[in-house]
């Protein structure tokens, strides 16, 4: 076996972009959810909700103030960390 896996340039570089493409495209996946999820969960004309509107509500607000900030720094961390790795990588493999 090889000792070391040796990546082309273009590589290294397109999991980074696919990394920064992969989280913004879930960011927006979620967003949406939210969105439907505050439509129907909110809606008091809805039998099986109206008595939970409120509390569904609030933990869409909570979801949309405080997680999604937490989720996007994680995001943004390993993003970071990829680029940090890459540049490590980039002086073997030449």
């Amino acid at each position: 076996m090889a000792d070391k896996v040796v990546l082309k340039a273009n590589e290294i570089n397109s999991l980074s972009s696919k990394l920064a493409e992969f989280h913004s495209s879930q960011m927006t996946y979620i967003k949406s959810v939210v969105n439907v999820a505050r439509v129907v969960g909110t809606n008091k004309d809805i039998f099986e909700t109206a008595s939970m509107a409120d509390s569904i509500g609030s933990l869409l607000d909570l979801l949309e103030s405080d997680i999604m900030g937490l989720l996007e720094n994680s995001f943004a961390m390993s993003e970071r960390a990829i680029d940090i790795e890459i540049q490590s990588m980039q002086g073997y493999d030449q």
